[in-house]
C-alpha cells in the first residue's frame, strides 16, 4: 500500500541557476537558423526551446509551457521511497534519459531511481530513443539517518518534447514531500545533497496525486518574464547561423585545400564537431591533417546538453588540408564541412553541413 501525505507543491523553477548558461534556443531545420521571434515573447521562447522535429513548426503560442506539458506532482511511499509522477500533454512526450532527482534535506540521500519501461521512437539526432507518453510513475528510494526530519525538498530535472516539431531544454522542477516516521535504525548521515545514482529500468506502480493548475498566463507571457529575468535581448541580438560561422573553401595548390571559418565575436564552435571529408573523389582522398588546438571553456554547455569543459574554437579557423591524387587530370569534388557552434550567452545553433564544390587543377606528375 502506497502511503500519500500530505504533499506540499511547490511553484516549479524555469530559470537556470545563475552559473548556468541559457539552454538553446528554437531553431528550423528547414531553414538552419534560429527561429525569428516577432513579440518580446516569442522572443523568450525561441531563446529557451528548440525544434527538432522533421515537419513544419507550430506557431509558438500553440506550446504549452513546460509545467503544462509535464505536470508534476509526488507522494511518500513508506518512510524509505517517493513517487514522482509526471501527467504527460497529448502530442508531448518525456525522455527516459533525462531524468534526474537531488535530495536537498540534512540527513537524506537519494537511491537509484525506478524507471518503468518505455516506447521507443527514432530521432533524427539521437537515434532510437525510450520515451513516455500520457504520464510516468517514477520510484525513488531515500536513505534516511536517525536525525533526519520527515520533510523533503526534491528536486527533478527532466526534458521533453512536443510532436510537432519543439523540444524544451533541461527542466528543473520541485516538490516538498512529507514522509511518514521512520523505524529507528543506526547509521551514518549522508551528504546534505546528494545526486542519484543513475537510472535503472525496473516496473513501478503507479501514484496518483494533485498536478498543479496554470497560472493563467500564455507561453509567451511567462517566457517573456523569464526572457527579461535572464536578460536575453530581441532577435537583433542572435546572428544567423551563416553569419555567426562564415565558412569558406577553396583550392590553394592542385595538391592543397585551404578552409576556413570567420567566427563572430560572442560566439564559438566545438572543436570536436569539425569534420570535414569529400564526396564524389574517385582518385582523390584527403591526406592528413590536424585541427588547432583550441581553447578549453569551461562549464559550457556540451552538443548533447550536458555541462563541462570542452575545446572550443574563437575569431577565426585557418585550416591547410592535403590532398592525394591517384591522377594528375583535373577534376571536381565535393568537400563536405560539417560543424557546431554556440553563442556565449547560451543559444546553441543546430549541427550544420556545408558542401562546396571545388575544381582540382592539373596537377604535377611525380
Amino acid at each position: 500500500m502506497h502511503h500519500h501525505r500530505n504533499l506540499i507543491p511547490v511553484t516549479a523553477e524555469h530559470a537556470h541557476r545563475p552559473t548556468t548558461p541559457a539552454r538553446a534556443p528554437a531553431w528550423s531545420r528547414w531553414t538552419g537558423r534560429p527561429i525569428r521571434p516577432r513579440t518580446a515573447g516569442a522572443a523568450a521562447l525561441a531563446l529557451l526551446l528548440f525544434v527538432i522535429g522533421i515537419g513544419p513548426v507550430a506557431a509558438e503560442d500553440d506550446f504549452l509551457l513546460p509545467d503544462q506539458a509535464f505536470q508534476i506532482s509526488g507522494a511518500a511511499d513508506g518512510p524509505d521511497a517517493v513517487r514522482v509522477r509526471w501527467d504527460i500533454a497529448d502530442g508531448y512526450y518525456m525522455y527516459q534519459s533525462k531524468f534526474r532527482f537531488k535530495a536537498d534535506a540534512v540527513g537524506m540521500s537519494l537511491g537509484t531511481a525506478d524507471l518503468p519501461p518505455a516506447e521507443t521512437k527514432h530521432d533524427e539526432f539521437f537515434g532510437d530513443v525510450k520515451i513516455y507518453r500520457g504520464s510516468v510513475d517514477i520510484r525513488v528510494p531515500v536513505d534516511r539517518s536517525g536525525g533526519s526530519g520527515n520533510i523533503l525538498t526534491l528536486e527533478t530535472t527532466s526534458q521533453g518534447c512536443a510532436d510537432a516539431g519543439l523540444c524544451y531544454p533541461p527542466h528543473r522542477q520541485t516538490v516538498l514531500l512529507e514522509l511518514p516516521p521512520m523505524v529507528a535504525r543506526a547509521s551514518p548521515a549522508p551528504p546534505a545533497l546528494a545526486e542519484s545514482e543513475p537510472a535503472k529500468t525496473t516496473d513501478a506502480a503507479p501514484a496518483t496525486a494533485a498536478t498543479p493548475e496554470p497560472d493563467g498566463k500564455t507561453a509567451l507571457e511567462s517566457l517573456g518574464g523569464l526572457g527579461q529575468s535572464l536578460g536575453l535581448g530581441g532577435e537583433d541580438d542572435i546572428l544567423a547561423v551563416e553569419d555567426a560561422f562564415r565558412f569558406q573553401a577553396e583550392v590553394a595548390a592542385p595538391d592543397r585545400l585551404q578552409l576556413t571559418w570567420d567566427i563572430a565575436p560572442e560566439t564559438y564552435l566545438y572543436r570536436n564537431e569539425v569534420k570535414i571529408g569529400l564526396e564524389g573523389a574517385d582518385g582523390v582522398a584527403l591526406g592528413s591533417f590536424e585541427l588547432p588546438p583550441g581553447d578549453i571553456k569551461k562549464d559550457s554547455i556540451l552538443p548533447d546538453g550536458s555541462v563541462g569543459d570542452v575545446a572550443v574554437f574563437h575569431n577565426r579557423i585557418d585550416l591547410p588540408v592535403p590532398v592525394l591524387r591517384g591522377d594528375t587530370a583535373p577534376q571536381t569534388v565535393t568537400l563536405v564541412a560539417k560543424y557546431q557552434g554556440c553563442a556565449e550567452r547560451g543559444i546553441c545553433y543546430p549541427p550544420q553541413t556545408q558542401r562546396v564544390e571545388l575544381a582540382l587543377p592539373q596537377a604535377l606528375a611525380a
